[in-house]
């Protein structure tokens, strides 16, 4: 059972995510909603390689040195848009990483109160 309600929306398919954020109030995150409509749309459409390049392009040159994936302003996205997937080299900050894997497994044990 997950540990933040909504958090199981994460697991589905866009459209049952979507469902499931709005049924709950969530967010992406599993956080209350201020507007779960709005969220939900979001949802709905961000995991599309439209709206991610459009995103990328929209963040342009912003400092990325605290995300867990830097964008380097639309060129992964695009090329995982034309050549897939499995093909384009995505970026990765590895101290991103490793200070939210830190964060969740804090964030695990103060809930089970170990």
């Amino acid at each position: 059972m997950p540990e933040v309600p909504g958090a199981i929306a994460g697991q589905l398919n866009p459209v049952a995510g979507s469902l499931v954020g709005l049924a709950t109030g969530t967010n992406a995150f599993g956080e209350p909603s201020n507007n779960p409509y709005m969220d939900a749309l979001q949802n709905l459409v961000s995991s599309t390689p439209e709206a991610q390049i459009v995103d990328a392009f929209r963040r342009g040159h912003k400092n990325q040195s605290a995300r867990m994936f830097p964008s380097t302003s639309g060129k992964s996205e695009l090329e995982r848009y034309l050549l897939g997937p499995g093909v384009a080299a995505r970026p990765t900050n590895r101290a991103a990483l490793a200070k939210a894997a830190n964060r969740e497994h804090a964030k695990r044990y103060t809930v089970y109160g170990k």
